[in-house]
């Protein structure tokens, strides 16, 4: 419980000093380097907490006798395995690779990098007791910053290494053109209607012909959303159908409030992050209406909020609405990781907290 304490608090202060005290940019990128290095080797001297565990560390175990998972997961982890055979030094290189990129991403799309790790805190613990996802999710945070480059050969790389390490993130490839379009209002409600409409009808239907048509590993996949079905309960004992709408409602309510709070001045360095997230917000029905955890392909569209939060906080000029903002913010974190931290998983995922030295003492 102590390292969690002294991580908000650090990036607390952090993050009060870089909005309030405007320190030069290249402070803010050099504490960036040095949280993320941090949080870095947290990520693989843990052992035994963090979801999935159990899970992971059994693909790692028999990685030379499956075949069901990505093939740059099972890569690394027979790579690791068949030399050194060190759980701790497979999560070093996957959290070497998403802690890299998502470093990378910060910098270059964030206004304010430690109030975004402050928000990542929240929202994801900092990312620290990663899956697969995250680590790909990263890899295509960074991708969107060949999007504003329009370099497709890139991005399209960098989509395909991601997808190596979860195939769910083949859905990010609409985002190179998508990023660059603009939308009317009248275009956007008919795009969510319809997708509401469609998938309470034929979202299973539709999805099982897309994975009839990409095949493989894709097609396995979704089989197994499909077979999960929309009504499957999810955490805590909460229903689906609660879920979905509380899903929706909830991006509905984040794109209202980044629409009020992000200034003119931000509106069109922002345009295409916003574009990203109201298409995974249009497309949300289609997922969530077969299965709950298919609408995880939405994932690194929805990942941008951490940026368009530090465009909202920008925005505010006055001492009094940015400190307001500033106090709404870290509310919400604190709310969101006692959440993690003591309800969800029953409050066992990430306590105690335990390191791999543990396992020598």
């Amino acid at each position: 419980m102590v390292l969690y304490i002294a991580i908000t608090i650090a990036l607390l202060l952090f993050s009060f000093w870089e909005l309030f005290c405007n320190p030069p940019k290249i402070r803010r990128r050099y504490l960036l380097y040095i949280l993320s290095f941090v949080l870095w080797c947290i990520s693989f001297l843990r052992w035994d907490v963090g979801t999935d565990w159990d899970s992971y560390l059994a693909v790692y175990e028999e990685c030379n006798n499956i075949s069901w998972y990505e093939p740059g997961f099972l890569f690394l982890n027979r790579l690791v395995r068949n030399t050194v055979d060190s759980y701790t030094v497979l999560l070093a290189i996957l959290g070497g690779i998403l802690f890299y990129f998502q470093t990378k991403a910060i910098k270059s799309l964030s206004l304010y990098p430690v109030t975004t790790l402050l928000v990542l805190l929240g929202t994801n613990l900092c990312n620290v007791f990663f899956v697969r996802q995250l680590v790909a999710v990263a890899i295509m945070l960074y991708a969107v910053t060949q999007i504003e480059r329009r370099k497709l050969k890139n991005f399209i790389l960098l989509v395909g290494v991601a997808t190596l390490i979860h195939a769910a993130s083949i859905a990010f490839l609409p985002a190179y053109w998508i990023y660059h379009r603009r939308f009317t209002v009248k275009q956007i409600i008919i795009a969510l209607s319809a997708s509401v409409a469609i998938g309470s009808v034929g979202g299973a239907l539709i999805w099982g012909g897309i994975g009839d048509l990409l095949g493989g590993i894709f097609a396995t996949k979704i089989d197994i959303y499909l077979a999960e079905g929309a009504d499957a309960s999810f955490n805590s004992g909460m229903s689906a159908a609660v879920y979905n709408i509380r899903s929706i409602g909830g991006k509905l309510l984040q794109v209202g409030l980044f629409a009020v709070l992000i200034g003119p001045l931000y509106r069109e360095r922002t345009r295409g992050m916003m574009n990203l997230f109201l298409f995974a917000t249009v497309m949300l029905p289609l997922t969530v209406s077969v299965s709950v955890s298919f609408g995880r392909m939405w994932v690194p569209y929805f990942q941008l909020s951490i940026f368009l939060m530090t465009y909202a906080v920008a925005s505010q000029r006055r001492f009094s609405n940015r400190m307001l903002l500033f106090i709404v913010l870290f509310v919400i974190t604190i709310a969101r990781l006692y959440l993690k931290l003591f309800v969800d998983y029953d409050g066992e995922a990430y306590l105690p907290f335990q390191t791999v030295f543990s396992l020598i003492l």
